[in-house]
């Protein structure tokens, strides 16, 4: 690039202000750090320590971050109020309050306010929402800043300077400074430094290269963009109540964009004042500053673990409490909180991934039977309730009236969940009025009891033992019992729960025995106990009476747990609404009776039922806040993130909505439906109205789409886009040096090894090191056989090569890796191969494309596909983008 003397010494000024800066803040974080560490003064309470604590813990991870990473961006502003110029300089993290003696600019975090400066173009307009107002200006001049500490000091490199007239690469700062300055400062009469011109006019050609070879991809982790463009600036900016659906391309940045998001709003300095106010109204600043109050979900471990090293960049703590699959998620609430699962002594149902039970798990079709389900629940509580308030009006007990009086001109025909949520607002009296009936059930129970033992307690109970064997004497009734397995009807005390055994049982048939009689009812079931009984036999009306007050404390229970019956209910409904789908021939395969009957669960119906169980528990805490919520409530997110969002279905989705704070319901998530490579994940943003309408969301979600890809080469991505195009017509005789996408065909076990043998070491020769590499399968049963093939020919350049198995290994940075297809969403690799696409097309026809589309869009530069016969014919018509042998 040839660049005036103006120019010269402007770009001379720029690169020596970046390092003067990047060596200052350097020095004054690293004097930051080696004071002692800091306390928290002694503030009026523990609340106010407790927020002074963690500014300076965030003050001294910010410290720690400048010291290795000063700066990565500068800027001259110019605002248009005052016409006045400022220059500042812009930290991934936070500025941890630096501000260095003779820093000619300010220290500002990038993911401040003032960091909507850094992707704008140099005479781009800027309008900043300050504390005291908005106010606009406009960029001068900019550069992106990579620092690096070398032996003899700090420089730069890989950088670009621009300003409105001209855009430079700049390698390195120290020797560009060096060589420019010489041409500047050379006497206007002397001769002029020829060579200098030259060797700068070389060096910025090589940094062009550099750059270029800086973009291979060395190690198998995310791609490292310490600041982002216009378009993902403003979404990660975003404020933290909103809701986006964030779709692009591969390599549009979008997990780069959630991640920055991540570390924006942990950052106390980058929260707007609307945040900061929205967090202090509802009592939430506290939570939202713990270390694992946001939680993002990934489709795979592999992912997970992909992405960590990115977050790490970002000065972001990501332990397992904050990076989840949905699968380890699923369980967790399936068995520790909801207790839909089976564990030692709760729950109902066992899940099985390979259950065949949904003739369809699809998103649109579990979203159906969510809804049918939810319909179901409504109407077996509502029934439930009306029951109660009606046997309540019949019973003949004083506390009933005042019951009963708190819902005059209650339409028990009409009544709806809303209205049941309304009425829980009256769970506090019933529960005083439970409370006092227990009292006097467990007195006369107590009473009646001890009347039956007398005199001789010992023999008595051993004679009640005797007649224990026979179930059908010492259980209760099931059709008393409360169908959800909860105490909701109970009327036990803590008293009666821990008993004996054998006191145990007498009292419960006293209690049956008082039912009955107060019924009217047959006593035949309980002949071997009324035997047992004999001549001490209570007083008739003295039953009736206490058969009363069991059954007003029972009906009453209903009332009082029909919120509670709304979700804990759930996995017993679902019981009986799958034998009836089943026994109609609807909604389940006919061979599922099995499962049905095992109470053996698919993953998709445990995601209903929680998403259900979530929903019903959020609205039933949106009237009141009944302790048996909290354990649910335990499981909210400040922040709720979901990556590769399109291998989700609608459900799961939802349920994921739910997990955000009912307050705040902050969730972000990003895709690419091209991408979608599980049957049941969404097909279309059509799908969150439904997931807006289940989970009460107040506003819509919002959808905003990226464009701009990084990853891959110009050739790459049309070959990648020719993949999803309908009769698309491939352009030939490309003029560029760029390595086009390779095939072979015929190839076997033992070719295909030599192939991509032969392939690697060309690529490792083009490079001069060896890039990551990725060669794909499919299925994990190949893995081994491929790995045994390739070792030996690898070996001989000591490459080695690994099977990475069930998206939990990633292996190391000189590894040639190998991975089962369905566990490679959104990495990226400069080289990737994928062996036996013929065979996929035949296995998994309908997902085939998505498969390959995302296998192809992994590669940066490098593409080889193999078959073991031919081309799929449903791709054939992009062989003429496709070369053959090598890249020579």
């Amino acid at each position: 690039m040839n660049l005036s003397i103006g120019q010269k010494g402007w770009l001379v000024e720029q690169c020596s202000l970046a390092l003067k800066a990047i060596d200052a803040i350097s020095r004054v974080a690293t004097q930051l750090l080696s004071r002692a560490r800091l306390q928290p003064e002694q503030l009026n309470s523990q609340e106010a320590q407790a927020f002074q604590r963690r500014v300076l813990e965030e003050s001294r991870e910010a410290a720690t971050m400048l010291k290795a990473e000063p700066a990565v961006a500068m800027v001259e502003f110019e605002w248009e109020d005052t016409q006045a110029r400022e220059r500042f300089f812009f930290c991934r993290g936070g500025a941890a309050g630096i501000s260095p003696d003779g820093l000619d600019g300010k220290l500002v975090s990038y993911r401040a306010e003032l960091g909507r400066m850094v992707p704008a173009a140099p005479g781009d307009s800027v309008t900043l929402k300050l504390p005291k107002g908005k106010r606009e200006g406009y960029v001068i001049d900019r550069a992106d800043i990579r620092p690096r500490r070398t032996e003899s000091g700090w420089d730069a490199v890989n950088n670009r300077i621009s300003s409105e007239d001209c855009t430079v690469p700049v390698d390195s700062l120290v020797r560009t400074i060096n060589d420019y300055r010489a041409l500047v400062e050379t006497d206007q009469d002397s001769i002029p430094d020829y060579l200098g011109e030259l060797f700068a006019q070389a060096n910025t050609l090589q940094a062009i290269l550099d750059q270029q070879h800086n973009r291979t991809i060395v190690r198998m982790e995310l791609r490292d963009q310490p600041t982002l463009d216009s378009n993902q600036d403003d979404v990660f900016r975003m404020p933290l109540d909103r809701q986006l659906l964030l779709l692009g391309p591969p390599g549009a940045g979008k997990t780069t964009t959630l991640i920055k998001r991540v570390a924006q709003k942990r950052t106390l300095e980058a929260l707007s004042p609307e945040e900061n106010e929205a967090l202090d109204d509802n009592g939430l600043r506290d939570a939202f500053l713990a270390g694992d109050s946001w939680v993002m979900f990934s489709p795979t471990d592999l992912l997970k673990l992909y992405v960590k090293e990115a977050f790490s960049r970002e000065g972001v703590p990501a332990s397992s409490q904050n990076m989840r699959t949905w699968s380890d998620q699923r369980l967790w609430l399936g068995r520790d909180t909801l207790r839909i699962l089976k564990m030692a002594k709760t729950g109902r149902y066992t899940i099985n991934p390979n259950a065949a039970i949904l003739p369809r798990d699809e998103s649109e079709e579990l979203a159906r039977i969510h809804d049918e389900l939810a319909e179901e629940v409504d109407r077996f509580v509502l029934a439930r309730f009306r029951a109660a308030i009606q046997s309540i009006r019949e019973i003949q007990q004083p506390l009933a009236a005042v019951v009963l009086a708190g819902m005059s001109g209650l339409r028990l025909a009409e009544l709806t969940v809303r209205e049941l949520h309304r009425l829980s607002d009256r769970s506090p009296e019933w529960r005083q009025i439970i409370v006092a009936l227990d009292e006097e059930i467990n007195n006369e129970q107590r009473a009646i009891a001890n009347f039956l033992l007398a005199p001789k307690p010992a023999s008595r109970l051993e004679a009640l033992a005797a007649i224990s064997a026979d179930k059908s004497e010492v259980n209760s009734n099931p059709a008393d019992e409360d169908e959800t397995g909860e105490e909701s009807g109970s009327s036990s005390t803590e008293s009666t729960r821990t008993a004996p055994d054998g006191v145990k049982v007498l009292l419960r048939l006293v209690g049956q025995l008082a039912e009955i009689t107060a019924d009217a009812r047959s006593t035949n079931r309980l002949a071997a106990f009324i035997r047992w009984v004999g001549d001490r036999m209570p007083d008739t009306g003295k039953l009736q009476s206490f058969g009363q007050k069991i059954k007003f404390r029972k009906q009453l229970g209903v009332l009082q747990g029909a919120a509670r019956l709304l979700v804990f209910g759930v996995p017993s409904v679902y019981s009986g609404f799958r034998r009836d789908r089943h026994a109609k021939g609807k909604t389940y395969l006919p061979t599922a009776a099995e499962f049905i009957r095992g109470n053996v669960l698919c993953p998709s119906e445990t995601d209903i039922l929680i998403l259900l169980m979530l929903r019903n528990a959020r609205q039933a805490a949106a009237v009141s806040s009944p302790a048996w919520v909290e354990n649910i409530e335990a499981n909210y997110r400040m922040q709720v993130y979901v990556d590769e969002a399109t291998d989700f279905s609608s459900v799961q989705l939802a349920c994921m909505v739910e997990l955000s704070h009912p307050k705040l319901r902050s969730f972000f998530a990003c895709g690419d439906f091209r991408q979608r490579i599980t049957g049941h994940g969404i097909q279309s943003s059509a799908e969150l109205e439904w997931i807006q309408s289940v989970t009460g969301l107040r506003d819509s979600i919002e959808v905003r789409e990226i464009s701009f890809e990084y990853r891959q080469t110009d050739r790459l991505k049309r070959f990648a886009a020719a993949l999803l195009a309908e009769g698309y017509v491939p352009e030939i005789g490309y003029s560029s040096e760029e390595p086009s996408p390779l095939l072979t065909e015929n190839c076997g076990d033992f070719r295909v090894a030599e192939w991509l043998g032969d392939r690697i070491k060309e690529i490792e020769r083009a490079l001069g090191r060896l890039p990551s590499i990725a060669v794909f399968v499919d299925g994990e049963d190949q893995l081994d056989l491929l790995v045994s093939k390739l070792k030996p020919v690898l070996e001989t350049e000591n490459i080695p090569v690994v099977a990475c198995r069930n998206g939990r290994d990633v292996g190391s940075v000189q590894e040639v890796r190998v991975f089962d297809i369905r566990h490679i969403k959104g990495l990226e690799f400069e080289a990737v191969f994928f062996v036996g696409i013929d065979g996929m097309a035949e296995r998994i026809p309908e997902l085939f494309d998505k498969f390959l589309y995302v296998g192809v869009t992994r590669a940066a530069t490098y593409l080889g596909l193999s078959c073991v016969t031919t081309l799929p014919d449903r791709i054939a018509h992009l062989r003429p983008m496709l070369g053959e042998g090598g890249w020579k």
